[in-house]
Formats: structure tokens, sequence, C-alpha cells
């Protein structure tokens, strides 16, 4: 399947995905349904906007690239990213894993710690063959980082038709493993980006915070299903189409100094996996600062002496 995704320049899918949260005890489980649509192009041109038909704090977002800065909608606040790789991953989180599913796989990001849910998985098995709209599917089911995953993957195209992931009361012990081998440097960068004070107890009531995070998690059921309706591939493509559809009264910022992302505690293991990622990219942002803040010594030309015989240029 990823190297059917390679191999395309350019992919653009219309979908609805549907959540179902409710409590491992039993009972009735709330259901939101809302629409995406996804317009994704080489090298590194993006737009991925979701729209959730229920006033929730998921309503509405985007994030996109036109080649000039990576952004992220949500509510009515745009903020600017670095990298693709971060603009997904707050994305991600933000439109319950729409910023990040076919992205992942499309820019092959499946090696990175943050996007690459593939990566994640284990223990993958086949399901009995099944029809989705009017494609028949390969199912495959697996193990991962959170809970259950199955892929439906088109017969005709190879391609994802539709993505299911399923958390449960496994979730507590599976947050907790994440935690423990997290180390007190990556807390570090996670308290530095956020602007607190980098001390011992801070350090020991952060880690708490995440098993608790957790723990409270773990008392819901949760699944996320994704469904790709229309999926249109190596389409010619222009720059303004990757233009995200902005509120009234808001616009995308000038250029500056991104914010530290906000990912809440409503998803514990994707927090938890990314500490160690979030240290590689403060390290790398600090070394490309002071490489540019230290003055350039500007380059002399120095003639070498002419050896003998050689001619004069």
């Amino acid at each position: 399947m990823e190297d059917k995704y390679a191999a395309l320049s350019s992919i653009s899918v219309t979908g609805k995905q549907v959540s179902e949260i409710g409590s491992v005890t039993g009972g009735v489980a709330s259901s939101v349904e809302s629409t995406f649509s996804l317009n994704l192009a080489r090298p590194d041109f993006y737009r991925i906007e979701w729209r959730e038909a229920a006033q929730t704090a998921y309503n509405a977002g985007a994030v996109w690239s036109t080649g000039a800065g990576h952004f992220v909608l949500s509510g009515r606040k745009v903020t600017q990213y670095p990298e693709r790789g971060l603009a997904l991953g707050v994305g991600g989180v933000h439109s319950r894993d729409v910023a990040k599913t076919v992205p992942t796989i499309f820019f092959h990001d499946t090696m990175d710690k943050m996007l690459g849910w593939l990566t994640h998985l284990k223990n993958p098995a086949r399901q009995p063959d099944e029809r989705i709209d009017t494609e028949d599917c390969y199912v495959v089911a697996a193990d991962g980082l959170a809970g259950k995953t199955v892929v439906w993957i088109t017969k005709r195209n190879f391609l994802m038709k539709q993505f299911r992931t399923t958390t449960g009361g496994d979730l507590q012990a599976k947050v907790s493993q994440a935690v423990s081998v997290i180390g007190d440097e990556s807390l570090k960068a996670i308290l530095e980006r956020s602007g607190k004070a980098v001390t011992s107890e801070a350090i020991r009531k952060l880690r708490a915070e995440m098993e608790e995070s957790g723990r409270v998690a773990a008392q819901s059921r949760t699944s996320f299903t994704q469904t790709c309706q229309s999926i249109v591939v190596n389409k010619a493509v222009k720059t303004e189409e990757f233009e995200a559809t902005l509120p009234p009264g808001v616009a995308t910022p000038p250029a500056k100094q991104p914010e530290p992302p906000h990912f809440g505690i409503e998803r514990p293991a994707a927090l938890a996996s990314l500490a160690a990622h979030f240290q590689k990219r403060i390290k790398h942002l600090h070394h490309e600062h002071l490489r540019e803040s230290l003055p350039q010594a500007p380059q002399r030309h120095v003639a070498r002496p002419r050896r003998q015989g050689q001619p004069r240029r």
C-alpha cells in the first residue's frame, strides 16, 4: 500500500468520520459524525479540512501549506509551525487523526515518531474481505499504540478505503508503559516549550499528570472510523488550491516564531509518544538559531600560485 501512495503525484479525498465514545462498563455511546477533505501533492503541498455536525471543541479546522509555511486553524486561531510534521501532528489531534492517517502514507512519514501510525502496528492479521460503498476491499486488523486498528484496502487500486481505531480499558497500561520510557530530558523539553520552570518537582508532576490522563481515558471506550468516499489521484493542481477556507475575519498570520502546540489530555498515548520527538525538534531549532545568529566572515578570494608552464587564466 505504501508503494502505491509513493507513486502518486497528488491525491484528493473527500469522506466522513464517525466518532463513538462510551464507557468500558457499557451503556449508550455518543456518536459524532464529521466530513473531511484532503488535497495532497508533491513535494510539500497540502490542505486538510474537517467539520463536525455537533457544536464541539473540534467543530471545524484545517491544516495547510502552499509551500510558504505550515499552518493549523483551530477555532478562530491560526498558528504557524516550522515544518509539516508538527503541523500534521497538531492537526491530527484536533481532527481525531484525519490530518494524519492518509497524509502520513502519502508523504512517507511512516517512520516519524509522531505521525507514523503504520510503524506502531503489531500482530497484523487478515480478516474476511468486505465491500465498502462500491469497492471490494481486503481487511487487515492489528494492534496499534493505543488500541485496535482495522484497515480496509481497495482491491482495485490498493489504496486505503476505510480506517478504524478503537481504544478501551487496556489503554491505561499502554500509556503507563509509554510514559515509563520517557527520560527526564524529554520532560524538561516539554516544560521549556510550555514556558514553565524546570524543576525536579515539575518533572515529577508532569509525569504523574501523563499517567493520570491515561487512567481517566481508560474509563472510556472510543472508536474513530474514517471512510474515504471519493478518491481522485494524479490530477493537475494549482498552488491556490491549497489555501484553506478561513472563517470571516480570520487571516493567515505573517511568518513568526511558532507557539508550542497544545495536545490536551484526551490523547495521552499520543502525548507520551511525542515527548522524545519534541526534544529532537527543539534541539534542531536551537542549533539553527545559533548558526544564523553567528556573524559570517566575509569570503576572500586567495590567488593560488601558478605552476611553471601552467597557462595564465
